[in-house]
């Protein structure tokens, strides 16, 4: 029979010895302290891990802010010594700024996975910051006329050019970074209409979609980067993108295209079909579509040699949501297509 049970109790298998040598009445007892003893080591276990699980992730955030900060600083850097660059070569050393930027933006995309959502969104909001100052240093240190599209609007007689331009950068103030780029063609203010370009005409050049509706644009050869605003009810293909492609503002509008990257901000209702090599950023997005690129045409082969893009590496159903930071948990704002629902083009 027990009489007592012993004060500092700390290895299972005495407890165990204990139960069998107590009188049942005894036994209740003795399995409780058995079960507290062993939820006791549970508990010292689950911290151990816990404090393991924290000290890597803290690492990780250590050398995300370092890398993060470092990379940074290199772009304003970059962009101090902006004015000391010939004008001649202004265009390609913002070029050069804007693909820095875009890896940064890349590094934040794929360090979502650990970081903290206050680090994600003080990353955030560092980048836009920054890009502001980028398109702020071109708009002052590129001349303003090399933005404009080549079908030019008159000004209307009797209206002072200093009102008129006023008027114009104020409706771009929302414009993505397209409208402080150097866009050697593209289309815009059109609606009903079938668009083409070829491969002669696009061929390395950066290329503007803009303020267009119930649209179909054909893209042939293999462009620079695409800036894609204020699409509505729009089919756009397009060979293979050297760089980038981003849009902004598009509403029921299917995307047919492959590039290096792809940033779509402030879009609803429309369906991508990509060959992406790398992960596509969407933010301030709902009901977007994804499916692989499914379109050929003559000459597309020569296209993808000229863009330097992949043929085997296709990411297209790699997404990062911006405003979805639930990791496991599918973002509602994007959804993967079903294999029957793929469209097909003549």
């Amino acid at each position: 029979m027990c009489n007592s049970i012993p004060a500092a109790m700390k290895d299972q298998k005495s407890f165990e010895v204990i139960v069998q040598d107590c009188a049942p009445e005894k036994k209740e007892v003795v399995d409780k302290l058995v079960q507290r003893s062993e939820a006791r080591i549970a508990e010292m276990e689950r911290k151990k891990c816990e404090k393991d699980t924290r000290t890597s992730v803290y690492e990780q955030t250590d050398y995300f802010n370092t890398t993060f900060n470092y990379q940074k600083q290199q772009i304003e850097s970059k962009l101090l010594n902006a004015q000391n660059v010939d004008k001649s070569g202004l265009i390609s050393y913002f070029d050069e700024v804007v693909r820095d930027f875009q890896d940064l933006q890349k590094f934040l995309s794929d360090s979502t996975l650990f970081l903290p959502t206050y680090d994600i969104k003080k990353g955030q909001e560092s980048l836009k910051v920054l890009q502001e100052e980028i398109q702020a240093a071109q708009n002052d240190l590129i001349p303003k006329k090399k933005f404009a599209f080549k079908n030019k609007k008159k000004i209307p007689n009797g209206i002072k050019a200093s009102a008129c331009l006023e008027k114009i950068q104020l409706n771009n103030v929302n414009e993505p970074m397209s409208m402080v780029k150097l866009c050697k063609c593209g289309f815009k203010d059109m609606s009903d209409q079938n668009l083409v370009k070829f491969s002669d005409e696009i061929e390395k050049q950066d290329v503007g979609l803009h303020h267009l509706k119930n649209c179909t644009i054909h893209l042939y050869g293999a462009p620079s980067t695409i800036f894609i605003s204020g699409l509505i009810d729009c089919h756009i293909f397009a060979g293979p993108v050297s760089t980038s492609v981003f849009i902004e503002n598009c509403t029921g509008c299917t995307f047919v295209f492959a590039c290096q990257q792809l940033r779509v901000h402030s879009c609803t209702n429309c369906y991508f079909y990509l060959h992406i090599t790398s992960r596509t950023i969407i933010e301030d997005c709902k009901e977007l579509y994804f499916a692989p690129y499914n379109w050929t045409y003559d000459g597309q082969d020569e296209d993808f040699v000229i863009s330097g893009i992949d043929r085997h590496n296709n990411n297209w159903n790699s997404i990062d949501d911006f405003n979805w930071l639930v990791i496991g948990t599918p973002s509602p704002n994007w959804l993967l297509l079903d294999e029957e629902k793929y469209q097909t083009w003549n």
